[in-house]
């Protein structure tokens, strides 16, 4: 007999029914590739058998036992296991003499011990078309408030989301942390983790991007990075219409995106992008679908505009504001999608470059920066950023630094030809070109003694 199911609650409901017409006993063996409904299959068992406990994947402990309904059931992960003889380890003849439910996650090389007296089940569900069995862990950091959300297949177990001001390197893995312990998991039952990648805060993209690194890395699980204008459009994703996503970018611009809203799914219309408030009002008057506005720079957009657009709506606080649980759902897409979620791959979207990175390229455009890459300057540096460094170490090492810096920024000074009287004879030697140059003046020139101990703290002496 053949059942097909196209989603996690049929699957749970197959299940559920299944469970109605055991005895206890009876073994059920399960085949099917990562995210075919194994779990989801076995949660619908404990529902069927009346069994009051939460049902989760067995992977790390290789079977978990649920007790408290109208049979015990036991669930295995034999793909752990290296061979069939394998499953006497772990005490399989013993579960076996039980009168309760056996449910296994059975590999091809464990097939024929359990094969006489099976229930084989499989499922045509493709995890490359949708994700939403994955456990996800993500962070949201691209904005004053912190946020961290744990989605399982469709369902929300959890998000903690703290506006306590821009603390994010301090509380992000310690409400990742909280957040586990609350829904009872830990890092090892976790699928994959994700982030807001930007646009946003500078400091906080990179926090968020760190911490999925890191988290990802040293699970090898995979890592994926998400728009927070597309985070925030999965918050008002039951709206039917349009989704204008708004991020206050300062300088009278906002980080913008717009989306389409129908059952449950999103289209983008645009790229994300950093636009002037007239830019996103002329988008929006010519759209005649109705509009709700999302983020935190949508109440600057509804001020100025939104009461002058037909159909346009501010979206609820709650619903308006960045959330891990959207920047959840986004990855549940992207991942389903195939798309690279490795590591290596993620790296922060900031759209616009930073103030000091826009100084930096103006001044070397116009030829004024000039890079100091000094072997004793790059060893004063190392001393300079060791933790160990005492204070006062660190202040004589500064004032160094700022020497070095000086005699390498003069380096290319022109210089000419002169003839002067030592005490010896006439001699000709080089100056400077341009005596009104800082560098002629007294005193100039003088080093700490630890950077050069052969000037003893006594200044050059410029040429008249």
């Amino acid at each position: 007999m053949r059942f097909v199911t196209h989603s996690a609650d049929e699957t749970e409901a197959l299940g559920e029914r299944l469970a109605k017409t055991l005895h206890g006993g009876e073994i059920i063996a399960f085949t099917g590739d990562l995210g075919a409904g194994k779990t989801a299959f076995t949660r619908g068992l404990a529902r069927g058998l009346g069994i009051p406990m939460r049902v989760t994947s067995p992977t790390y402990t290789i079977v978990n036992e649920y007790t408290g309904g109208r049979l015990p059931l036991f669930h295995f992960d034999m793909y752990r296991l290296g061979s069939g003889d394998e499953l006497f380890d772990i005490g399989w003849e013993d579960y076996l003499r039980w009168s309760g439910a056996k449910t296994s996650r059975t590999p091809c090389r464990a097939r024929s011990r359990c094969a006489s007296a099976a229930i084989r089940t499989s499922s045509a569900r493709s995890p490359s078309k949708e994700a939403g069995w994955m456990r996800i862990l993500a962070f949201e950091t691209s904005a004053k408030a912190a946020s961290v959300a744990l989605l399982e297949d469709d369902t929300l177990l959890g998000e903690l989301y703290l506006n306590c001001g821009l603390t994010h390197s301090r509380t992000l893995l310690e409400s990742a942390q909280r957040l586990l312990e609350i829904t009872e998991l830990t890092a090892k039952d976790i699928d994959a983790v994700a982030c807001a990648a930007g646009p946003g805060s500078f400091t906080g993209v990179r926090i968020g991007v760190a911490a999925a690194k890191g988290f990802a890395w040293g699970r090898d699980i995979p890592c994926c990075g998400v728009s927070t204008l597309e985070a925030m459009a999965w918050q008002a994703s039951e709206f039917s219409g349009i989704v204008c996503c708004a991020m206050d970018a300062r300088r009278s611009q906002v980080y913008h995106a717009r989306f389409l809203a129908e059952n449950g799914t999103l289209t983008r219309l645009c790229p994300d992008c950093a636009v002037s408030l007239d830019e996103v009002r002329l988008a929006l008057e010519n759209c005649e679908k109705p509009k709700i506005m999302v983020g935190d720079g949508a109440q600057l957009c509804y001020n100025t505009f939104g009461t002058e657009i037909s159909g346009c709506m501010l979206a609820p606080e709650h619903r308006r504001m960045q959330r891990a649980s959207g920047v959840a759902l986004a990855a549940r897409r992207l991942l389903g999608e195939g798309a690279d979620c490795s590591g290596a791959a993620l790296a922060p979207n900031y759209l616009r470059l930073s103030q000091a990175e826009r100084e930096r390229r103006r001044r070397v455009s116009m030829g004024k920066v000039q890079v100091l890459d000094h072997p004793l300057l790059q060893h004063k540096l190392s001393i300079l950023r060791d933790k160990n460094t005492g204070v006062k170490e660190f202040r004589e090492i500064v004032g160094e630094i700022a020497a070095l810096m000086c005699y390498e920024a003069t380096r290319n000074l022109p210089t000419e030809e002169v003839e002067i009287e030592t005490p010896v004879a006439m001699a000709k030697t080089k100056v400077l070109s341009d005596r009104s140059h800082p560098a002629c003046r007294p005193g100039y020139g003088r080093l700490h003694d630890r950077a050069d101990p052969l000037c003893k703290g006594r200044p050059y002496r410029s040429v008249p």
